[in-house]
């Protein structure tokens, strides 16, 4: 029998990626997004790779939505080894005093209220059957701080703690919770930013000490390692995949 991955916001990017890197490691695919027009594109490459693959439209921040459609995942696939929960926005860049607190909640409530409303679900399927790994997507600016953006810096910062909360949680039942923090990745978000500054790629390339800006399928093969079998006595923990910009 096939492993079945759930990736909650698996529609573009690293999420993206991470679900054709497993289904090319003949996982089973399950995503979750609110882009139809894109989901239905990623399930169509997915299905091209064999197996047996879903797309999954939701809000993963409406709680019925996300209750509905893990209902939905568990009747169709009747098992979840493996979880990637990556919803995520930048928000509006602004320094704090130009902040508004609709900004910050509407970047809370996609960044970690969509990862702690799929934690719920997940934690529970996996709880029972008494097996899992789970594995929750910060960044870079979920260890250090950076100008401009508080909002999500905060929120990155909270899902390193969620993560660690899980884990010691649900690690008696046998399941593993980590989480990835990448450095700067070329995702649609990064390259947005990207053609907005043409000085910016090359400043993020020299800011990582391996001199370059790192490939979604590099974040999925960390994912991967934490989900497979080679990691099964690793929970709790934080993974930076930052090419050493966390090590200055």
């Amino acid at each position: 029998m096939r492993n079945v991955l759930v990736v909650a916001g698996g529609t573009s990017g690293i999420g993206e990626a991470t679900a054709l890197y497993f289904a090319k490691r003949e996982w089973d695919v399950a995503i979750i997004g609110r882009n139809a027009v894109a989901g239905e594109r990623i399930e169509g490459q997915l299905n091209s790779c064999g197996g047996f693959h879903s797309f999954y439209e939701a809000d993963l921040t409406d709680p019925e939505q996300v209750t509905q459609v893990f209902g939905d995942i568990t009747s169709r696939y009747s098992r979840l080894d493996a979880a990637f929960n990556c919803a995520g926005i930048l928000g509006t860049p602004a320094n704090i005093p130009d902040q508004s607190l609709a900004e910050l909640r509407r970047v809370l409530d996609v960044n970690l209220s969509a990862t702690f409303l799929c934690l719920q679900h997940q934690m529970r399927i996996m709880s029972a059957q008494g097996h899992g790994s789970i594995v929750n997507c910060s960044s870079i600016g979920g260890v250090v701080g950076m100008p401009g953006i508080a909002p999500y810096v905060a929120s990155k910062h909270a899902l390193i703690g969620l993560t660690k909360s899980a884990a010691l949680e649900v690690a008696p039942a046998g399941v593993r919770v980590n989480c990835v923090s990448p450095g700067a990745t070329y995702t649609p978000m990064q390259e947005k930013m990207i053609a907005n500054d043409p000085n910016l790629e090359a400043s993020l390339a020299q800011s990582h000490p391996l001199g370059r800006i790192a490939r979604p399928d590099e974040i999925a093969s960390a994912v991967f390692w934490l989900s497979a079998s080679d990691a099964t006595f690793v929970t709790g923990t934080n993974v930076m995949v930052d090419g050493g910009f966390s090590a200055r």
